[in-house]
């Protein structure tokens, strides 16, 4: 397994089931590689419950 995955729910679907409120627009991706920049939700330990942020990681 090379560690790909897909992007399929919708952008509206997806933010409060992740506790955001705000996030970059981004179109559903069906082939996502390790080697490509995606989008993940961030959390620290010292921000509030939800309260996470989107960075683009490789």
């Amino acid at each position: 397994m090379c560690g790909r995955f897909a992007l399929s729910a919708p952008q509206a679907e997806l933010m409060p089931h992740l506790g955001l409120d705000e996030a970059p627009q981004f179109a559903a991706r069906y082939n996502i590689t390790p080697t490509q920049h995606n989008l993940v939700v961030r959390h620290s330990w010292q921000q509030a419950a939800g309260g996470g942020e989107v960075v683009a990681v490789k």
